[in-house]
């Protein structure tokens, strides 16, 4: 039988082709390409079966495995941790981590305890779905290597590790993480969902996608991205449910997109943008009945370690309610955006201004905060406040500042509506006018566990 090369080989050229044949794309030979190869991991075959593809471990099957394979994990319970240094696909058995828990019965469960990781992801685009990973005391569940990236890791769960995910990327090929659960990783007292700084060592985090996913009961944070050197970039966290977790906190970041998160009951800050962070969006989240501040954008410097200012940032559109502590927070903050928001029953101020300069407060509405509606501390000067609707707070307009703006302040006000300010003018439409002399000293309790929590974080 003629070879594929002698089957469509051009035909000679005293022979004219027809126009068919003229348009017949060519075909390569095919003799010499390797077809990917499935392999099957199961903890009850007898013993490993190399002709059969067929593995009592995944670790086993990694080593036999080559680029482009895949692996598929029968449920079980796998106690070893497994390095993957190949461009591999993983598959297990479950849990459907949309449903927020797995079913033992169906399982492919992984566990160990190793400081780097129960699974170590150290080459690019490896896709690792459908496990559950469990029980790390010395590390986090998952690792993912910086000097990588591409990874796709969804469906599964981290459990009972000290972080779920060590998540680095280098940021060559898009990394994502989506629709896993992440539930109650303490087992060293204070962990996180994801984290960029786990106990090993920091990494960096670029181009990477974190969407869908669901956090409960960790005790620090659900995500945290945080780097003393270098520089993370292109972030995006989107569409994520955190139920009584920790929140979202981002320093040493360029490009971060946070929106559509839903955060409720939070037991530190909902989402926090720490520190030296340029061009930030955080849009259309909702933050709510928080044991802290709801939206906290940059840092006093005279915090221990504070990695720097924050620039550029919007925040807008964003539903902040019932925290018991301010709504929203921009500190030491530049040319930044607050718009849009829809701020109510916070337990202090609505939007608190601290130190904070040429920056926009528009069109938000505020209403029944424990303290003022909008607060510009004396120290915040060359900001716009422009069409706020305000009610229901105590009083509705604060400005502590002096200057040449509106109503002696170093600050503008325009077109905002409500019933109390702090001096006349600073709002248009006005029943009263009160002199409000409240102390506004925040506290930043939640920022102070962050200094005991993480004082390598703040080391530059």
């Amino acid at each position: 039988m003629p070879s594929f090369r002698t089957m469509f080989a051009p035909r000679p050229r005293t022979q004219r082709a027809t126009p068919a044949a003229r348009l017949r794309p060519r075909l390569e030979c095919l003799e010499d390409r390797a077809v990917p190869s499935v392999f099957t991991v199961d903890d009850d075959f007898a013993a490993n079966n190399p002709a059969r593809r067929q593995y009592t471990t995944i670790q086993a099957a990694v080593t036999a495995a080559s680029n482009g394979d895949t692996i598929r994990v029968n449920p079980g319970t796998y106690h070893e941790t497994v390095t993957v240094n190949k461009t591999l696909t993983l598959i297990g058995s479950g849990p459907d981590a949309k449903a927020r828990t797995g079913n033992a019965s169906r399982e492919a469960i992984i566990e160990s305890d190793n400081a780097t990781g129960v699974v170590q992801l150290m080459a690019n685009r490896i896709v690792f779905e459908g496990f559950t990973v469990r029980g790390n005391d010395l590390g986090p569940g998952l690792f993912t290597s910086d000097a990588f990236s591409g990874y796709q890791v969804e469906r599964d769960l981290f459990t009972l590790n000290t972080d779920g995910i060590a998540l680095g990327s280098n940021g060559v090929f898009r990394t994502v993480v989506r629709q896993n659960a992440f539930r109650d990783n303490n087992s060293q007292d204070f962990g996180n969902g994801i984290t960029s700084f786990p106990e090993s060592g920091q990494l960096n985090l670029s181009n990477v996608l974190i969407e869908n996913n669901f956090f409960t009961d960790q005790q620090n944070e659900s995500i945290i991205v945080s780097r003393a050197s270098g520089t993370n970039s292109d972030i995006a966290i989107r569409n994520n449910d955190m139920v009584h977790d920790g929140g979202i906190l981002i320093f040493h970041a360029r490009n971060v997109d946070i929106s559509g998160n839903r955060l409720t009951d939070s037991v530190g800050t909902g989402i926090y943008l720490f520190g030296d962070v340029t061009n930030a969006k955080v849009t259309h989240n909702t933050v709510e009945n928080g044991d802290f501040s709801g939206i906290v954008v940059g840092s006093p410097p005279t915090f221990e370690g504070n990695p720097g200012p924050v620039s550029d940032v919007v925040v807008s559109d964003n539903k902040v309610n019932g925290n018991h502590e301010y709504g929203i927070i921009l500190s030491h903050a530049t040319g930044s955006e607050l718009s849009h928001n829809k701020v109510a029953d916070n337990g202090r101020d609505g939007i608190f201004l601290e130190d904070a300069d040429r920056n926009l407060v528009s069109r938000n509405e505020v209403k029944n905060s424990g303290g003022a509606g909008i607060h510009v501390d004396a120290a915040s000067t060359g900001n716009r406040i422009e069409r706020n609707k305000l009610k229901g707070n105590h009083p509705d307009a604060m400005d502590d500042s002096t200057g040449t703006g509106t109503a002696g302040t170093a600050n503008q006000w325009r077109d905002n509506k409500g019933d109390t300010q702090s001096r006349p003018g600073l709002l248009d439409q006005a029943r009263h006018d009160n002199d409000h002399g409240h102390d506004h000293d925040h506290g930043h309790d939640h920022d102070d566990d962050h200094d005991d929590d993480h004082d390598d974080d703040h080391d530059d």
